[in-house]
């Protein structure tokens, strides 16, 4: 079988040759944008304040979908749980949130449109006085819009 034969039906298996020039055209066009609102969320393990690799992996991911974009805004919440006193809670949520922060800016984003929350142990138990579950985290919210 000669080669540009065995290209052919290459290209008909694996579907990889477009047939026209609009479709050569339509193939080489950027994919929309993916502007719009996220939301993000990153547990810590007791008393942490360091990004797992995975969360590290995420900030890329989230920075790599909208680049381009316009980002408006980050509010970034850091949360601690109930055990420790209200200043250790109030720190280790600091902290956390600073630690998101600081990795969204070392991404090129914009420090000066983040908004730092801090709650501390606020909200850590139920009314029955039980401790939350995995509430040592920092919640994530971020609005991005098309470039103007």
């Amino acid at each position: 079988m000669k080669a540009p034969i065995r290209v052919a039906i290459l290209c008909a298996l694996l579907g990889a040759c477009a047939s026209s020039n609009t479709e050569k055209a339509a193939a080489s066009a950027p994919a929309p944008t993916q502007c719009g609102p996220q939301q993000m969320v990153f547990y810590f393990g007791s008393w942490e304040t360091a990004l797992s690799e995975i969360a590290q992996k995420e900030i890329a991911l989230v920075q790599e979908k909208l680049a381009g974009c316009s980002i408006d805004s980050v509010k970034i919440v850091g949360m601690a749980g109930a055990p420790g006193d209200v200043d250790a809670n109030m720190d280790v949520s600091r902290k956390r949130a600073e630690t998101v922060a600081d990795a969204f800016a070392t991404g090129g984003w914009p420090r000066d449109r983040f908004a730092i929350e801090v709650r501390g142990e606020d909200g850590a138990t139920t009314s029955d006085g039980l401790d939350k579950p995995m509430r040592r985290r920092a919640e994530i919210s971020i609005a991005a819009s098309a470039p103007k």
